[in-house]
């Protein structure tokens, strides 16, 4: 296991020594090396992780050898903070987090629209009656960010209509779906394995808004039960994945016409396999994924020997690649710090596409793709420095709402309310035209009306599928 705080290059030679020994199946020698570390001969390896300190302990408390079979009641669990007072780094834990989440099929998740400390605290002592809290998370969100937030929880949804996302975003029954600049979430298993997460949700919503902390006529944030383990498993990509959350939060609204055919593509390969956590976008796909430049094919890197492959030609596997570069394939798609993920798609990083565009365009430098990677990087550098800057100024500013802000919402909600009764009224209005029709004109006039009534509808709605194609849902 990594600690992945940062490059450190002492960890990673420990781990590098270790797959020496395995890529040459010396086997022996590497048990002899551990049995000596476990007797306290602290020089055998040149540098020991923190990570495998904590593990020999585990061992020395649970006896002076191996039991050949592990009672329930020696295994020592370790909290979130024993794991962090041990030393271990957050990117470490949060990955421990999302694999147990992935392990565990009995866990839920409870999200809310305002990840404010009162809001949560609220939450988790309401769900503490019913359930037993595994841990809980509050992730920051800009207003991109919360589009896709509200994307991930329902765009999968039969329902789901992109051009609706105001209505999604402002939902007339429940408000405001993200009212905060943070959402949070709470994992937790029910203490009553029969107890249905769809009651569970009512009984939340219901008792959260009778909440006396909140003033007459206020909305309890909105809270969102997941029905589906899938569906949990898809949250815990993006609570426990900073990566994650940096692209959710400046995702598009609108991608490279090319990639969002492509990456659609790629999404439905993904869907029918069972090794999807060991496929990765790399390159072009990725700037793709961010908006920066369109693409003509799909480019990915894997590990393993999946007995599937990918035959759509529009879709290569650039492993050969990375054969001379100093950093791995399996070590871009294992360590949590080189990817991103959504829902179960898992692409490189920006920073690992830049790092990788420079070394090919300098390897490949009398070569008409080296032209491309130094224009690739320059594009990437200025995507990049103006998100920082952008997420400069969104950090500065306070998280409450100050009195100009108050009037800039006020004012939003009044037009909100103008624009609603115009939509209504023009609903009304073509209402009784359609009433008049019917009782006026001859009944071989209204079937070719219709028709071309849902010809008009059907052209409308594929002009704003063009226009609106996101494709990441």
């Amino acid at each position: 296991m990594f600690n992945l705080d940062g490059i450190d290059n002492n960890k990673l030679s420990f781990y590098r020594e270790i797959k020496t020994h395995i890529d040459s199946c010396d086997y022996i020698n590497l048990e002899k090396k551990f049995s000596d570390y476990f007797n306290n001969d602290l020089l055998v390896f040149n540098n020991i992780p923190i990570e495998l300190d904590i593990a020999k302990q585990i061992y020395l408390n649970n006896g002076n050898f191996f039991p050949t079979k592990i009672e329930k009641s020696t295994l020592i669990k370790c909290s979130e903070d024993d794991l962090s007072l041990a030393g271990v780094s957050e990117t470490v834990i949060n990955e421990l987090m999302r694999e147990y989440i992935f392990l565990d099929n009995s866990i839920y998740a409870a999200t809310s629209g305002d990840g404010c400390s009162q809001v949560m605290k609220e939450l988790s002592t309401a769900l503490k009656s019913i359930a037993e809290i595994v841990c809980e998370r509050s992730i920051t969100v800009t207003e991109a960010g919360k589009r896709q937030w509200v994307r991930l929880q329902y765009a999968h949804e039969s329902h789901w209509d992109e051009n609706n996302m105001s209505t999604y975003m402002n939902h007339p029954t429940h408000g405001e779906r993200i009212s905060g600049n943070s959402v949070g979430i709470i994992f937790f298993k029910k203490k009553n394995k029969n107890h249905n997460i769809r009651d569970i949700k009512e009984e939340m919503r219901s008792l959260l808004s009778l909440s006396p902390s909140l003033k007459p006529k206020e909305i309890f944030p909105h809270v969102h039960f997941p029905d589906t383990y899938k569906e949990v498993k898809w949250l815990a990509n993006a609570v426990f994945n900073q990566n994650s959350q940096d692209w959710m939060n400046r995702a598009c609204d609108v991608y490279p016409k090319k990639f969002s055919i492509l990456i659609d593509e790629y999404i439905k390969e993904m869907a029918i396999r069972d090794d999807q956590s060991k496929f990765c976008l790399d390159t072009g796909a990725v700037m793709g994924l961010n908006g920066i430049r369109d693409t003509e094919d799909i480019d990915y890197i894997s590990i393993g020997d999946s007995e599937k492959p990918i035959v759509n030609d529009r879709m290569g596997s650039h492993n050969s690649q990375y054969k001379e570069y100093n950093k791995s394939v399996r070590e871009i798609i294992e360590n949590p710090s080189c990817h991103f993920l959504y829902k179960n798609i898992k692409a490189s990083t920006l920073e690992e596409v830049l790092a990788f565009k420079e070394y090919r365009s300098e390897i490949n430098r009398q070569s008409p793709s080296s032209k491309k990677d130094r224009q690739d990087a320059s594009m990437i550098k200025n995507y990049i420095g103006n998100f920082a800057q952008l997420k400069e100024i969104n950090d500065s500013k306070s998280f409450g709402i100050i009195g100009p802000d108050k009037q800039i919402l006020k004012r939003d909600t009044s037009l909100k309310s103008v624009l609603i009764g115009i939509l209504q009224l023009r609903a009304y209005i073509f209402k009784t035209f359609v009433t008049l029709a019917k009782i006026i004109l001859p009944s071989s006039l209204l079937s070719p009306l219709r028709r071309l009534y849902g010809s008009l509808r059907l052209k409308s709605r594929s002009k704003v599928k063009k226009r609106i194609p996101n494709t990441l849902r």
